[in-house]
């Protein structure tokens, strides 16, 4: 199986140009979305998805990621083999995320490799004319890439912690308008309340979206495994004046 993300949107063909490449396998490969639609440009919103669903597939998945400002430059092409996935994608750290996540759970390290193939018909679109190909080629045992000794890292944000809690930062604003932090609920799982810094609103700890009072913001564990602040049937972004990067304090 193939999932794509990508910050390709749905207005053009880029998508559909990706999914031509993968049809042409000589065998049929499923494929599944899981978005077309982070943020233009955004590493870490690609990365923070990947993370998120990457686990939930079969194992030997690969997981084709094209979230390249880079497209074109000298930043390598990489496919990184976990004891379970493969990972294609850019080398920016689009990554991380989901690979280190996969080395904590398996005690195993990564092996990271360059893919090398003939210059691509078009130096800005690796989508299309180098990660797809490949994807082709790895599932069916047809390619030799380089072992790297090292690629690039971009660390996922975690929770600092204080005398009466910890501090964070909203890492992923969903399509709800629900604010998903740095903060594990595994590692603190006795979380009361949450304030956003220079905000006058506190969140209080509730067990369901719907048990927020309307017209309040309200302190949930997710679904992800993380602490989110949300609101019931409303946006807690546009409710807090909130975005990605900022910081909360949870007591």
């Amino acid at each position: 199986m193939v999932t794509l993300l990508t910050d390709f949107g749905q207005k053009d063909s880029y998508v559909a140009e990706m999914k031509a490449i993968l049809a042409r396998s000589p065998k049929t490969l499923p494929w599944v979305d899981i978005s077309h639609n982070v943020s233009a440009y955004d590493i870490k919103e690609g990365a923070f998805l990947l993370w998120r669903a990457y686990r939930h597939f079969p194992k030997e998945t690969c997981h084709l990621v094209v979230v390249d400002p880079g497209v074109g430059t000298a930043r390598k092409p990489l496919y990184i083999r976990t004891q379970d996935f493969h990972f294609v994608g850019p080398d920016n750290g689009v990554l991380t995320w989901a690979v280190e996540d996969c080395e904590r759970r398996d005690g195993v390290p990564c092996q990271a490799f360059e893919i090398s193939a003939a210059e691509p018909r078009s130096v800005t679109f690796h989508g299309r004319d180098l990660f797809a190909p490949f994807v082709v080629d790895l599932l069916w045992g047809d390619v030799e890439p380089l072992p790297l000794k090292s690629w690039n890292r971009v660390p996922m944000p975690t929770a600092i912690a204080t005398d009466t809690g910890c501090q964070g930062e909203v890492i992923y604003e969903d399509h709800f308008g629900n604010l998903i932090t740095s903060i594990s609920c595994d590692a603190y799982p006795e979380l009361k309340t949450a304030k956003i810094v220079k905000s006058d609103d506190t969140a209080s700890h509730f067990e369901n979206y719907q048990s927020i009072p309307h017209g309040k913001v309200g302190l949930i564990r997710g679904s992800h495994g993380h602490w989110e602040i949300a609101s019931n049937q409303d946006s807690a972004a546009k409710r807090l004046n909130a975005k990605i990067g900022a910081k909360i304090v949870l007591e």
